[in-house]
């Protein structure tokens, strides 16, 4: 049976992935940031109830120790992945400041470069 490891499992794209994966019998390493989202998926994908196999896994990718813990589970129950879906979202912190310190200057100067000649009064 194939194994997939996705990653941001808690919603949305992640998720929908999860049970695309299920459905078509493949074995799926559900890597999750809450508690709450493990405990669904368990109660969700429970054995024997479809084609595939589904092990929801607390994982959070901004903790190393957690991504080795992770890794370590999936060593323990599989010889190899076929696939990775690293679709977990990490939130940093850049705002506008952090862009129009690196962004803006280039882009002013290449746009009153080209804009002075077409713009002439």
């Amino acid at each position: 049976m194939p194994s997939f490891y996705v990653t941001g499992c808690d919603s949305g794209f992640g998720i929908d992935l999860v049970n695309r994966l299920y459905e078509k019998g493949h074995q799926v390493f559900a890597g999750c940031l809450l508690k709450q989202s493990v405990d669904d998926i368990e109660k969700e994908f429970s054995p024997g109830q479809g084609k595939g196999r589904v092990v929801a896994i607390l994982l959070d990718v901004t903790d190393e120790a957690s991504v080795y813990k992770a890794a370590e589970t999936i060593k323990g129950l599989t010889d190899r992945l076929d696939g990775l879906v690293n679709n977990a979202g990490i939130l940093i912190d850049a705002g506008p400041a952090e862009w129009f310190v690196t962004y803006y200057p280039p882009i002013t100067i290449k746009f009153e470069s080209a804009s002075s000649v077409h713009l002439r009064s």
